[in-house]
């Protein structure tokens, strides 16, 4: 066990500098980062077991970065509906900062629920494409999901639907409140991912207790 101290320290020094390049992060975000390297490990075989599209997906993470026109005169069943997408989304990123898959699959299972049930007739033709192209990229990943109780597997899909929810509350905005835009530069074997939260305080969904403080917000929608 003494030979695993020297490389287990640096591991762990490394990933405190990368975290600390950030002014927002806490002290404690260089823990135990043999168990997230193995975690980073685990996500890329689950990335590997997902089809075409997840690997597509992940080599354009960023995509949500762009900016997107705000609708006017959003019906208020579609404010109310992009409200209830929001309130599911929200609490399955609890779940996973909480590193509760179980509820986690339950959350996701909801919102793709609340998202199946939902009349499409109430949307604007004008808006219809717009509502369409991230609705189902949340109902893809967050039947992922639901379907799985393996909590890497669903940060991985959850990083995805995360640019879906994003662009549509660009486009729709944010009904039940105010909603920030947080990125964190380590998740994924340094590739970076981004959460929402209504919440100023960082509170990291792909590493939980581990790094819980490693992050910034980008970006907030009112």
């Amino acid at each position: 066990m003494k030979r695993l101290f020297f490389p287990t320290c640096v591991l762990a020094g490394l990933a405190l500098v990368a975290c600390n390049n950030n002014p927002k992060n806490a002290s404690k975000q260089g823990e135990d980062s043999t168990q997230m390297m193995h975690a980073n490990h685990e996500m890329h075989g689950a990335q590997e077991g997902h089809d075409g599209h997840q690997g597509h997906d992940m080599d354009n993470m960023e995509q949500g970065n762009t900016a997107l026109a705000r609708f006017e005169n959003v019906p208020k069943e579609v404010g109310q509906h992009i409200a209830q997408v929001q309130q599911h989304y929200l609490a399955l990123k609890d779940a996973l900062v909480k590193d509760d898959a179980k509820t986690a699959a339950g959350s996701a299972k909801q919102m793709v629920a609340l998202i199946d049930g939902f009349d499409l007739s109430h949307v604007p033709v004008a808006q219809l494409d717009a509502y369409r192209m991230p609705i189902d990229r949340i109902q893809k990943q967050g039947s992922a999901i639901s379907m799985t109780d393996d909590i890497e597997s669903q940060r991985l899909a959850f990083s995805q639907l995360t640019e879906g929810v994003y662009n549509l509350s660009q486009q729709f905005g944010a009904p039940g409140g105010a909603l920030y835009y947080d990125h964190c530069p380590m998740a994924f074997n340094n590739k970076g991912a981004n959460w929402l939260s209504n919440r100023k305080e960082i509170e990291n969904p792909y590493f939980g207790d581990k790094m819980l403080s490693c992050g910034s917000t980008k970006a907030t929608i009112q």
